[in-house]
């Protein structure tokens, strides 16, 4: 678990990773995505709660510099430029989706699947993420917030 203040109001946040995605389609468990679970302080309640978007500044950064290297290597694939670096697109691809999913962003996360994903493969790896969300206690709760 990690420990920061993202909105600077003297509160900390609180980061745990989800296994909901552990031996995801069938890999190992240490190369399954990982999601930042982000809990956020309700002083009204005096409990912890799931939060939508928020990101430590190092990890808002790796997540964007990933974003572009992914783009970067989607391209070099379709020239069959790296055979060896379609396995590791992937894996570091579902990582990614499942992050942007854990930040509220579903819309977004769907559009990378569709973008990145075709055929057979497509509806597989879409079926797969929606039965790991499921069965996240974490996204399931953040699901519920406006």
């Amino acid at each position: 678990m990690e420990i920061f203040d993202a909105d600077n109001d003297g509160i900390y946040e609180l980061v745990q990773w989800d296994s909901a995605f552990r031996y995801f389609m069938d890999d190992c468990g240490s190369c399954s995505p990982t999601p930042r679970a982000v809990f956020k302080y309700d002083k009204t309640a005096g409990v912890y709660r799931p939060a939508k978007g928020l990101q430590q500044d190092f990890a808002k950064e790796s997540f964007e510099k990933t974003a572009k290297k992914l783009a970067a290597d989607f391209e070099r694939i379709k020239k069959g430029d790296d055979p060896g670096l379609e396995v590791q697109f992937y894996r570091d691809m579902d990582a990614h989706i499942a992050d942007t999913f854990y930040l509220g962003e579903d819309e977004k996360a769907w559009q990378l699947l569709n973008k990145y994903y075709s055929g057979p493969e497509k509806k597989k790896v879409r079926a797969a993420f929606q039965e790991r969300l499921d069965r996240s206690k974490f996204y399931r709760a953040l699901k519920q917030i406006n």
